[in-house]
């Protein structure tokens, strides 16, 4: 049976990975920094292991993957820090929002490639601010373009081993929680607005291109976007 790691399985986006991969009968392995989280997603999920470690320590990320045997590593670590407008950046700040996206998924690539002897596939989810900058957005926009232009470059260095990007736009998920509830309906509507398909994507939706991704074996080096056509 096939087995696969989502790292930041416990909500949002990866926790539709999990759904889409239990439903397709792989054995799941969620992973987060959130205890509480992950064994509240494995109380919806079912059968999933859970595993709770820091992304940012490389020689932690290890030490967890060290007893796992799984095929496929998904990343969907990140957050909304740098979402600043370029005359509030600071050198700090846009560290920290590299570090926060990018560095902690290239920390779980980094981590899975010493320790996973099956890995068949890597795929990142980043955003497509990378490829469709918007203002006020600088550390986040250079954090997902990090991983987007690395992606090609990786998949030809750790090759047998395939390494693609998920690019979605607007999603509703859990990470803009810390929005007001009338700051975040107001978002959502705006974007839904924007789409010239009237909607948002959904966190199955960009579940259903990483399946792609995972599962199709001539995907390699490549940025999948979906992003509405916004």
């Amino acid at each position: 049976m096939s087995s696969i790691l989502i790292v930041g399985g416990g909500s949002g986006i990866g926790l539709a990975c999990a759904e889409l991969a239990l439903e397709n009968h792989w054995l799941v392995v969620i992973a987060g920094r959130s205890e509480e989280r992950l064994l509240a997603a494995k109380e919806k999920l079912g059968d999933v292991r859970t595993i709770s470690f820091d992304a940012y320590n490389l020689n932690k990320a290890r030490a967890a993957l060290g007893d796992l045997d799984v095929e496929a590593v998904v990343a969907t670590s990140g957050s909304d820090a740098g979402a600043v407008p370029s005359a509030a950046m600071s050198a700090s700040g846009i560290v920290q929002a590299i570090e926060t996206k990018a560095g902690s998924q290239l920390m779980v690539l980094q981590a899975a490639k010493d320790t996973l002897s099956s890995l068949s596939s890597m795929t990142f989810v980043t955003g497509a601010l990378a490829r469709k900058p918007a203002p006020g957005m600088a550390p986040l926009i250079a954090a997902n373009a990090v991983l987007e232009t690395l992606t090609p470059v990786l998949a030809k260095e750790l090759a047998p081993v395939r390494v693609n990007s998920v690019s979605p736009g607007f999603v509703e998920t859990p990470i803009y929680a810390s929005l007001g509830e009338k700051e975040r309906a107001e978002m959502t509507e705006a974007m839904k607005q924007a789409s010239p398909l009237g909607r948002n994507a959904t966190p199955r939706d960009v579940a259903g291109a990483v399946w792609f991704s995972v599962t199709n074996q001539s995907v390699n080096g490549a940025v999948l976007p979906l992003d509405t056509g916004i």
